[in-house]
């Protein structure tokens, strides 16, 4: 009867491996899950960027496109009617106006560039949660290797 008791006592404690077992089993469930936010962070953040970089990048398209199709034709007619208009040589005039559609352009595209560099700032938010998670990650893990107290 008395090893009876004995042995009931020792079935009901907890031994030193099965908490060491409880506690890193507890610390992978929440490292688990950590991952599971953070993908679902990445996720929002990859559509939040996507959704902000779309007009951007479809504004530079359409930028690059217009140059580059509109630029001889009409610099070449613009500058043949100042060269008639100011009688000036037409070499000066054909410098000018695509001096001019020159700056147009890059406005174009350093404004576009700019809005898109902001889009993809998304990220941010997270880096940041992910940094904090692997923190406490290794201070959890540290923690229950050093032991109580």
């Amino acid at each position: 009867m008395v090893d009876q008791t004995a042995r009931v006592n020792l079935d009901n404690r907890i031994g030193p491996i099965r908490g060491v077992t409880q506690g890193a089993s507890s610390v992978v469930a929440d490292a688990l899950d950590l991952a599971e936010l953070q993908t679902q962070l990445l996720k929002t953040d990859a559509a939040n960027c996507l959704r902000q970089a779309k007009p951007s990048v479809t504004g530079l398209v359409v930028a690059l496109a217009l140059l580059l199709s509109s630029l001889p034709v009409l610099a070449s007619g613009l500058a043949e009617l100042l060269s008639w208009s100011l009688e000036w040589p037409l070499w000066v005039c054909q410098l000018l106006v695509g001096g001019v559609f020159l700056a147009a352009g890059l406005l174009i595209a350093w404004m576009c560039a700019r809005k898109l560099k902001t889009a993809l700032s998304a990220f941010s938010t997270t880096q940041r949660e992910g940094a904090a998670n692997i923190a406490w990650l290794k201070q959890t893990i540290t923690r229950s290797f050093a032991g109580p107290g």
